[in-house]
């Protein structure tokens, strides 16, 4: 309509949407509203009014904003090898390993993903957390996540070296994602920021495919979280 401004919803926190969605869940629908419910509908539009001006709104902490929606299943240690080259490590990696997957997407290539934030070096060593997403979350709560957990982001790179050295370890029948910080994305051509991620079943087959950043990420994924690598 002309003359107004469509809010998105990330201007709000999280818990806040819900108790949006809760409510209107709980709404009438149209011809349900008989004339006492509107007139107190209309009766406390100006307690909410001062309720949302002075702030009195339940505040959360950071554990309420998004600790419970991540939870640590497994912990791997990883030696990145000293043949590692950053510069083609996705094109030395399919080559190698492109027959060993079912799904293998072309536009994940060193040309695409050479903006990824740190580059792994031959010889580092670390760990890589793996926790479950138990609930949908936003790219940027996990990224929120990974970054409480002092974590490096290493993008397409880092998921093909861990599938490439650890695949026994990582869950099967979820996508484990590596995110980066979105600008350095590769963009497709509807301008989508797409997001690295790997998927095993358990007869063996793998797939190395992308999702949009912007998406929701949920319960059939989760984070694969590089730490302490010196």
């Amino acid at each position: 309509m002309e003359g107004t401004t469509a809010l998105s919803s990330t201007a709000f926190p999280g818990w806040y949407v819900n108790f949006q969605a809760a409510l209107l869940q709980q709404a009438p629908r149209p011809g349900e509203l008989d004339q006492e419910t509107a007139e107190g509908w209309a009766h406390n539009q100006a307690a909410l009014k001062k309720i949302l001006a002075e702030g009195l709104l339940p505040r959360v902490s950071a554990k309420d904003e998004g600790d419970n929606r991540f939870e640590l299943i497994k912990t791997i240690n990883l030696v990145v090898p000293g043949n590692y080259v950053h510069a083609t490590r996705l094109a030395s990696f399919k080559k190698e390993n492109y027959e060993n997957f079912f799904g293998y997407n072309s536009d994940i290539t060193d040309k695409n993903y050479a903006r990824v934030t740190n580059k792994l070096v031959p010889g580092q060593k670390g760990k890589v957390k793996i926790f479950q997403i138990k609930e949908p979350v936003s790219a940027l709560d996990c990224l929120k996540k990974l970054k409480k957990e002092r974590a490096i982001l290493v993008g397409a790179q880092g998921a093909s070296l861990v599938w490439e050295l650890k695949k026994k370890e990582l869950p099967l029948g979820k996508w484990g994602v590596s995110f980066d910080k979105k600008e350095v994305l590769w963009r497709n051509g509807l301008g989508d920021h797409r997001v690295p991620k790997i998927f095993g079943v358990s007869d063996g087959a793998w797939y190395f495919d992308l999702s949009d950043f912007e998406g929701d990420w949920g319960g059939d994924s989760y984070l694969l979280c590089f730490c302490d690598f010196q």
